[in-house]
């Protein structure tokens, strides 16, 4: 399944609200590619996310996460991996972001119903 979200969208608002509408309660998310500008991406230390900030359009060079349900609502956790304008990348738990130009997001929904608890998946 192809998700498209358009440019100058916020990526997570977007995208959750085409899960909804399609009515997507668990799905893997096997790739996703475009550009993203405004990006907080997050990685995990000593017990908590610390978040890095770029402000600057990037290249979604890869996307990958799954779907579940989270307090009744499709929930995103997604990992991204983006590059500068010379190609240097970065990656991290994307927390947000804008969309710029596109974003093709592809899924793979699942029939089992997938649910997100203080602990991870169950």
């Amino acid at each position: 399944m192809l998700v498209r979200l358009s440019d100058g969208t916020p990526f997570r608002c977007a995208f959750e609200a085409w899960l909804s509408k399609h009515k997507i309660a668990s799905a893997v998310i096997v790739n996703g590619i475009g550009m993203l500008s405004d990006v907080e991406l997050q990685y995990y230390e000593k017990g908590k996310y610390r978040t890095r900030r770029f402000r600057k359009p990037m290249e979604l060079l890869s996307l990958q996460g799954n779907i579940s349900l989270k307090d009744g609502k499709p929930f995103i956790h997604v990992h991204a991996t983006l590059a500068d304008e010379r190609g240097k990348a970065y990656g991290g738990h994307l927390k947000d972001a804008v969309v710029r130009v596109t974003n093709e997001i592809f899924l793979i929904t699942l029939d089992e119903q997938m649910r997100r608890g203080k602990d991870g998946l169950s």
